[in-house]
């Protein structure tokens, strides 16, 4: 049994670093590829698997980023390859028998390069839009040419979804997450600064850290507050409708729902969401899932997922206590 291990592992050394290759006049170039997984996948905008094929991959070796792409191999494995000879990396190019490599990935949104700043889309109703939010990234990797090339990806973003049960005679028609009205942005720029190796306790080597853009363009740091749509999924059980968004993580005191109603009302919820009693701030970290559970019943909306201040949850509340728009 041991023996037969070590020999799959051979195998698995030798597919990766003598049979991807291309032939350049009179000699053999060895292409450097990639077995890529996910380090958190449970909050991928897709949930059938955690790689789409086609989804870019821009690798980055020094100075130098190259524009891979995903395809699976015959046991369903996903592989990260370059789009052609020019975006591929090859080890006879390379200095050494081993290199560092970072890369990541915005689903089929070409972006190679993590320097500027980083935007999402504020109608992420159509799952295009919402898919290629979902930035994933593989902290620097040692990558040996005797070893099978192996990447793990971790979400960056933080993942909304909302669950809503409506026992009323109208129906669900849209979901917005935030207004202008209420304190409760949902932001959509941001630098991002890379994860370092670090001894300290207390830092994260998997997630890199946002810095939210507040220039409006015009002079004024001023938060944008323009609603954001999130995009419809498979329903969860029990429930007639599940959205899903993609945010960029940033600490806020509160969170803005607003449900229109197929009767043409449209209703706007707001409430504190807190981590502890203690704490009156809810962190949308890196790679977390943020889930609500709301239902409207008797004119009245429950929503499971906010608390007051003391951490105990929301009694119900009428529709006359929202904030009404017509």
């Amino acid at each position: 049994m041991k023996l037969s291990k070590l020999l799959i592992i051979a195998i698995a050394a030798l597919f990766f670093s003598a049979c991807t290759t291309e032939e350049d006049g009179s000699f053999t170039r060895h292409e450097l590829v990639f077995q890529v997984c996910m380090g958190n996948n449970e909050t991928r905008a897709i949930t059938d698997n955690s790689w789409s094929e086609g989804d870019f991959i821009f690798v980055k070796v020094g100075e130098d980023v190259k524009q891979y792409k995903i395809t699976f191999d015959e046991n369903s494995i996903p592989i990260a390859e370059g789009v052609d000879a020019d975006n591929t990396f090859f080890w006879e190019d390379l200095a050494g028998s081993s290199v560092t490599v970072t890369a990541w990935s915005f689903g089929k949104k070409y972006v190679d390069s993590l320097k500027g700043t980083i935007t999402l889309e504020r109608d992420q109703s159509n799952e295009e839009d919402f898919y290629n939010c979902d930035f994933l990234y593989a902290p620097s990797a040692t990558i040996k040419k005797a070893d099978v090339s192996q990447l793990t990806f971790y979400h960056q973003m933080a993942r909304v979804n909302i669950n809503i049960k409506c026992d009323e005679e109208a129906e669900i028609s849209s979901v917005e997450l935030g207004t202008l009205e209420m304190a409760s942005p949902c932001f959509l720029e941001a630098t991002f600064t890379e994860p370092t190796a670090s001894t300290d306790e207390e830092s994260d080597p998997n997630h890199g850290v946002f810095d939210i853009v507040f220039d409006d363009g015009e002079g004024d740091e001023e938060e944008e507050r323009e609603p954001v749509i999130p995009c419809q999924v498979s329903t969860v059980s029990n429930f007639d409708a599940s959205y899903a968004v993609i945010l960029i993580p940033f600490p806020i005191e509160s969170f803005g729902i607003s449900i229109t109603l197929s009767d043409g009302s449209k209703y706007s919820y707001i409430g504190g969401i807190y981590e502890s009693p203690n704490d009156n701030i809810y962190p949308f970290d890196p790679g977390t899932v943020n889930t609500f559970n709301i239902t409207i019943r008797n004119k009245e909306l429950t929503v499971d997922g906010f608390v007051d201040a003391s951490g105990l949850p929301l009694d119900p509340v009428s529709v006359n206590d929202w904030s009404i728009h017509q």
